[in-house]
């Protein structure tokens, strides 16, 4: 249940006779005396007979009475009322602004309002923090009723007493209403913001709760989710602290999303798989709230804007240099999220759970967020298993390549590189066989003979073929196909890619890189690469592997065959 605000946390009330205001309310009736006695003192004998000067004064008073009621009559026509921070305010985090905010709720309108600004003090100090009105303005440029007025940034602000909000609502001709509210500061952060280095984007309300923010780890809001895996880190806050309360844990927690099903609410009942239960509190010797560090400085072990996947451990500290003094202390320490470790394959809902208790007599309480996130663990086949003449004559391993058996005449066909370059499906069905449960991304085909240029350091590769977003063999499903889907790779124009044609008087005793004059012979490489689109290992890289096939070819091609045009 919620503290019991105290006396000071109440709002503050502003006293309804503003100084301007009776500054105003002291003219007035100063005109309004100054009236009578006018007319009291004899003037109106002065006015009946048309004296002019008598006139002018008695029409500048009523002028200066109409005026003063004009303004103050502006004045009260302004609204000014602060509804949200009040007793204990709560920080939250803004996705948008990259910040931990406190929302400010209330009214800043009126027939004659031409904007509003807000300030905020500690204990009579300004406070110089962000303010973020709505439009992005330096002050309220639009009258608002019982809504948002702004955001204050609160990220250098520390939970405690003390704190008074200030509303200036302005109006014309400089009138202006002003209003206040006292509050603590609690500091209440559960979200996640990433995994994996990917951002969560809000997509919109869950569709099981409207007040629930339902989120999916994407690049960009318009992306389909994207995948990640091996070893992830899960980036936000968790901390409550203030209005005598603290976090007393954070767990981060898994459930595997049902595709027949919306994805799992943060606070919904069942079985949660554990990644990390982390216990925290101030008294505790062994997961305390704060550690020493530098000049004893003590140091959070909270988690305001970071890694939310981290480890108790006993790290050694250094507090002093000279002498040098250090000890060991008792920290949180980043530990990424082994999904391989459990080889876990599919669309999860991953939630923070962060309880905090009183520091007196109450219950415990819990406050959650949640992001969902696709999960690749599955293995990469990457293999070239044979070669064949295009038209499924096969070619003997380990046997001599050549050239001349790929023409006929003076025509020539190609070569198929058979074999894999093939990702699985992350779910087989009934989860659809589209991103991101269909994470191929492409393969590449190169080749290189042996001892051949090294323009960079190592010899150079050519391309056979690349960016081949097509997998081979095209089932798509989970399990591996067998040998018998192998298909192809690549049919490749081999003759045309090596032959450097008959060797002529004054030609290089070597054929212009990477081909080979008639009646010579050269060993050669031809390398495949495989990857998909699964970001692993925070976002650094990419499922992939290689495979190579070694061979040796023979520039057979008889005389009768067209030499090569240069």
């Amino acid at each position: 249940m919620p503290d019991t605000p105290s006396k000071s946390q109440l709002p503050a009330k502003r006293p309804r006779w503003t100084v301007p205001h009776l500054i105003k309310w002291i003219l007035l009736i100063l005109l309004l005396l100054l009236l009578v006695i006018q007319l009291w003192s004899g003037e109106y004998a002065r006015l009946v007979d048309g004296v002019r000067i008598a006139w002018v004064v008695l029409v500048l008073k009523l002028l200066l009475i109409a005026v003063l009621i004009w303004l103050m009559r502006v004045q009260m026509s302004l609204k000014c009322e602060l509804l949200e921070p009040k007793a204990c305010a709560s920080t939250e985090y803004d996705p948008g602004l990259g910040a931990v905010v406190i929302v400010v709720r209330g009214t800043a309108s009126g027939g004659v309002f031409s904007s509003y600004t807000l300030s905020l003090e500690l204990s009579g100090t300004p406070q110089s923090i962000p303010i973020h009105y709505p439009g992005s303005g330096s002050a309220g440029l639009v009258p608002v009723n019982n809504g948002e007025l702004g955001r204050l940034d609160a990220t250098t602000l520390i939970p405690t007493t003390g704190y008074q909000l200030i509303l200036t609502v302005h109006g014309f001709a400089s009138a202006t209403r002003v209003c206040t509210s006292s509050f603590d500061v609690q500091r209440r952060l559960a979200y996640i913001d990433e995994i994996g280095d990917v951002t969560a984007q809000d997509v919109g309300a869950h569709p099981s709760d409207p007040s629930e923010a339902l989120k999916w780890i994407k690049e960009t809001p318009d992306d389909q989710p994207a995948s990640v895996g091996r070893d992830v880190s899960i980036v936000g806050g968790a901390d409550v602290f203030g209005c005598n309360r603290q976090m007393s844990e954070w767990a981060l927690q898994y459930r595997l999303i049902d595709p027949t099903s919306d994805p799992w609410q943060a606070d919904a009942a069942g079985t949660w798989e554990d990644i990390y239960v982390l216990p925290i509190w101030n008294t505790d010797l062994d997961h305390p709230r704060y550690y020493q560090g530098y000049n004893w400085m003590p140091i959070g072990n909270f988690v305001e804007n970071g890694d939310l996947t981290r480890k108790w451990t006993t790290r050694t500290k250094v507090h002093w240099y000279s002498p040098r003094i250090e000890s060991p202390q008792r920290v949180t320490d980043d530990e990424d999220w082994h999904t391989h470790s459990v080889d876990l394959n599919g669309p999860y809902t991953v939630r923070l759970r962060v309880k905090h208790d009183p520091m007196g007599a109450g219950a415990t309480e819990e406050i959650y967020d949640a992001a969902n996130v696709w999960i690749d663990n599955r293995t990469i086949l990457c293999e070239i298993t044979r070669l064949e003449l295009t038209g499924g004559v096969p070619l003997e391993d380990c046997a001599e390549l050549r050239l001349s058996q790929f023409v006929s005449g003076t025509s020539a066909t190609t070569l198929d590189i058979i074999g894999r370059a093939w990702d699985p499906l992350i779910r087989d069905a009934p989860y659809p066989p589209t991103r991101p449960n269909d994470n191929f991304g492409y393969y590449n085909l190169k080749f290189q003979r042996d001892g051949g240029a090294h323009t960079t350091g190592v010899a150079d590769w050519v391309p056979i073929v690349t960016g081949v977003t097509t997998p081979v063999p095209g089932v798509r499903q989970v399990s591996p196909p067998t040998s018998p889907d192998d298909g192809v790779l690549h049919s490749w124009d081999i003759v045309a890619a090596l032959d450097a044609g008959h060797k002529k008087p004054g030609d290089p005793d070597q054929a212009e890189y990477p081909k080979i004059y008639r009646e010579e012979s050269c060993a050669y490489i031809i390398h495949l690469y495989v990857t998909d689109t699964t970001w692993i290992n925070d976002a650094s890289d990419h499922h992939d592997r290689e495979d190579e096939w070694a061979v040796c070819i023979y520039n057979d091609l008889p005389k009768s065959y067209p030499e090569p045009s240069s």
